[in-house]
């Protein structure tokens, strides 16, 4: 028994967190569907998320943005798309390429393999469930403001 506690513990170690798996989790936890890929709202979206509160700014600690351009760019948010993609943890429609899709069984393994990503720390889990929430949020408000610019822009 003492054996199998210390291989847990020794996997819990060595599973590593990185902004992929997080990424799964929040589109897993997030209720927006489909979630838009915009790159303005995505990348803005993660941004403000990671500004919002402690816990959530250690959790998303390894995504840095740079601003060299019309707005905040994470390479790691990304990377983690396409990955995710070929993963199958989620789907990017044709012919647009314009909406990402998070399908029930899509979600369901993004689910299972959280608790193994994460160690199976309520805590932790609980909190990305609180992040996908918000980032839902986010997601919306941040298209709401680029459709108000646009509608701005046109009726100048």
């Amino acid at each position: 028994m003492v054996a199998d506690e210390r291989w847990n513990e020794v996997r819990r170690l060595l599973a590593s967190v990185n902004p992929t798996k997080i990424i799964a989790s929040l589109f897993a936890h997030t209720p927006l569907d489909p979630i838009p890929l915009d790159s303005q709202v995505l990348h803005v979206a993660l941004l403000r998320l990671k500004k919002q509160n402690e816990k959530f700014a250690a959790l998303l600690d390894d995504f840095i943005f740079t601003v060299r351009g019309p707005f905040p760019r994470s390479s790691e948010l990304d990377s983690a798309i396409p990955r995710l993609a070929m993963a199958r943890l989620i789907s990017i429609p044709n012919p647009d390429y314009e909406t990402i899709v998070v399908n029930d069984d899509m979600r369901e393994r993004i689910l299972e393999q959280e608790r193994e990503w994460f160690g199976g720390d309520p805590a932790k889990i609980e909190l990305l469930e609180r992040m996908g929430k918000q980032f839902c949020e986010l997601l919306k408000d941040r298209q709401s403001e680029l459709k108000k610019r646009e509608a701005e822009l046109v009726a100048a």
